[in-house]
């Protein structure tokens, strides 16, 4: 029986309340979801997933019952139940893409002993979904006692917070340590400009400071561009590698939650078996545009009976028609 690769995932689950642009409210489970939903159909024969975090007390009994009936494949024994509530957010869309933000009820950081058992793995996927998962030494210690590929989503990282929870953009002032600690480091347009304190305005922009972030970090960057695609820059021969990647074309854009973890779950599925971070960031482009195709998570399990035809749609650049 052939080995199955181990996935280990660390973030927060959510209960979302989605106010979309011009549409009426959702509510769902978000955050992580979208991550171990897609992790669980893209590698469903190939991959156990691993998510490590903590939920609170009114979410842990329907949330673990999910996973049970829905996700064979990802196992239960590093989710933990804590005495607060469950993290609720609030996201209203201001237009298509770009949205507010409110968090309360954020779970204290994770220590590295809940973490440490799965460190091993093959990937450990960080995903910065409130900001708060763990704290730069214990994402020191997950770079150096790691194995396979460590992946982080700069996400929350790039966001202060209110004493009321709304969220606002807030470069770090130890951003550069956190950036140096993954092998592959993602963030959107916005936290992007957040980290180069400066407006980055065109995709001339993005591409300079996905090249100046490589030389940095040392570490494949990919830049999620949200309607205009996506930017990946790495090291080759010492010099950074940067090249663009179309968005993928859809019908309509129902709602964009969720799209950037998309990402990074079809990136990383990819990457694993083929080590070509090209051909990867390609695959996390289909991936992310096919979670804008519908409301919350409300489809977010069957992404990956689509994901073939929607690359032979990419790659013909025609536009994708969403199934049923």
């Amino acid at each position: 029986m052939e080995e199955k690769f181990k996935v280990t995932v660390i973030g927060t689950v959510v209960r979302d309340t989605i106010y979309p642009y011009k549409g009426e409210p959702i509510q769902g489970w978000g955050g992580i979801y979208y991550t171990l939903s897609h992790l669980s159909g893209i590698l469903r024969d190939e991959a156990v997933i691993e998510p490590v975090f903590y939920l609170g007390y009114d979410a842990y009994d329907a949330f673990l019952q999910l996973l049970r009936e829905k996700f064979p494949n990802v196992r239960l024994d590093g989710i933990k139940k804590i005495d607060q509530k469950n993290n609720q957010v609030i996201l209203r869309y201001v237009t298509q893409e770009y949205r507010e933000e409110t968090s309360n009820y954020i779970p204290p950081p994770l220590p590295f002993d809940l973490i440490q058992p799965f460190v091993r793995n093959e990937v450990i996927l960080l995903n910065f979904i409130s900001g708060y998962e763990v704290t730069l030494e214990t994402c020191r210690r997950i770079s150096e006692e790691k194995t396979g590929y460590f992946y982080v989503d700069f996400h929350s990282l790039a966001f202060g917070r209110n004493e009321d929870g709304t969220r606002f953009y807030q470069r770090p002032k130890n951003w550069q340590d956190w950036v140096r600690f993954p092998d592959i480091l993602q963030m959107n347009e916005k936290e992007a400009e957040t980290l180069a304190a400066r407006p980055l305005v065109n995709l001339e922009d993005f591409k300079n400071f996905a090249g100046e972030l490589v030389q940095t970090s040392r570490n494949i960057v990919n830049m999620t561009l949200g309607s205009r695609g996506s930017v990946l820059a790495f090291l080759q021969h010492g010099k950074p590698e940067v090249h663009y990647f179309k968005p993928l074309r859809v019908n309509k854009v129902v709602d964009a939650t969720g799209c950037g973890d998309s990402f990074a779950t079809g990136f990383i599925s990819h990457y694993l078996k083929t080590k070509d971070p090209i051909a990867s960031a390609m695959y996390g482009n289909v991936t992310g545009g096919l979670n804008c195709t519908f409301p919350s998570t409300s489809k977010v399990d069957r992404i990956h009976l689509q994901i073939e035809k929607a690359i032979e749609s990419y790659r013909k650049d025609d536009i994708f028609e969403v199934e049923d």
